[in-house]
């Protein structure tokens, strides 16, 4: 019995058939490396997140909203159709049909950022109380310092600008339909 990846090798080899890659197509791996992850979590709780009355030093945010928010700012070619959906959902328009399967729902079954900041959560560079993540201005939390050094080498510069488009709309937890 022949392994079926020989039978596809041997099918190609015999043909004028060529495997044709397009890279638009193609994962990127950075999406999986841990740093990255680390750096956009930080970005988006950092200037979307609310610093906290009580403590200025102390920023928090929702979690889906975060994790909305990584979701896009990791795909920026999905913010053209989100901000069409949220346009239409502003204007309670008549065309939610039409402009519904424009809200990117992959991240209710991305995993990567959750585990990205379940890690961190649990080394402490972020906490986690109820529905909310929260984030601490310490000397010692790295993730400040990776934000830092995102920002003075002016890195990750496409998902940082999506990041500060979101900003400019009211992103709640009834619109990602998980109030």
């Amino acid at each position: 019995m022949t392994h079926p990846l020989d039978e596809l090798s041997e099918l190609l080899l015999t043909s004028n058939l060529r495997p044709q890659l397009i890279p638009s197509r193609i994962s990127r791996p950075f999406f999986y490396d841990a740093t990255y992850n680390f750096s956009i979590i930080s970005c988006v709780i950092m200037n979307l997140g609310s610093p906290q009355k009580q403590d200025r030093q102390t920023w928090q945010i929702n979690n889906s909203i975060l994790k909305f928010c990584h979701f896009l700012a990791v795909r920026p070619v999905l913010l053209k159709d989100f901000r069409i959906w949220h346009e239409h959902n502003s204007q309670k328009s008549n065309l939610e049909l039409e402009t519904w399967p424009r809200l990117p729902r992959g991240f209710l079954t991305d995993d990567t950022q959750a585990a990205a900041a379940t890690f961190l959560v649990t080394t402490g560079a972020l906490q986690r109380t109820g529905k909310y993540t929260t984030l601490k201005a310490t000397s010692d939390n790295k993730l400040l310092h990776l934000l830092k050094t995102v920002e003075e080498q002016q890195l990750f510069q496409n998902e940082r600008r999506t990041i500060l488009q979101l900003k400019e709309m009211k992103i709640t937890q009834t619109m990602l339909g998980v109030a």
